[in-house]
Order: structure tokens, then C-alpha cells, then sequence
């Protein structure tokens, strides 16, 4: 499958047709058939990311994927509703 968020002259029907095409192809050619569709900025918008960094390192994770996960998070906000009270929350690696 390719990727169609944020690449221009591309669209949400576009990436439809072709998830919904491979899937049909892939049942008439009597195969299983299994996606994975994730949103990761939406995910990420409910972890705490100094809790979720430490238990990347805590269960093994270094390296490049961590600096990746560090960098995607440096320098950005987490807004909580707390008691109709916004908190915010800087990321600060």
C-alpha cells in the first residue's frame, strides 16, 4: 500500500479505492486479507510522552527509534482538560 496523507494531487477517495481494489484482488485470488489503519498524531495526543519515552527505554527501545520518537515530540504542547481547567504540558527532550 503507499502512503496518501500530506502528498499532493493525492485525496481520501484516491487512498480508498486503492485499499478497497488490493483488498478485492487479494479475496478473489482466495488470500487473507488483514489492514492496519492508525493515526498516530491522534493516539499520541492522549499519552503522556515523558511516561511513554520511559517506558520505550524501560522495555528495550534505543537507538534511532527513539531519537525519532523524542525529536517528533521535542518542542511541541499537550493541552489537558482537567476539571474544565486547561493544563499544558512542554515537551521538553
Amino acid at each position: 500500500m503507499e502512503q496518501y496523507g500530506f502528498r499532493m494531487n493525492n485525496s481520501i477517495e484516491a487512498a480508498s479505492f486503492s485499499a478497497i481494489n488490493e483488498i478485492l484482488k487479494t479475496m478473489y485470488n482466495r488470500l487473507s486479507v488483514g489492514e492496519v489503519f492508525c493515526d498516530p498524531k491522534k493516539a499520541l495526543d492522549f499519552v503522556n510522552h515523558g511516561i511513554l519515552v520511559g517506558k520505550l527505554e524501560f522495555y528495550g527501545t534505543g537507538g534511532k527509534f527513539l531519537t525519532f520518537i523524542q525529536s517528533y515530540f521535542r518542542g511541541r504542547y499537550q493541552n489537558i482538560l482537567i476539571n474544565k481547567i486547561n493544563a499544558y504540558d512542554k515537551c521538553l527532550f
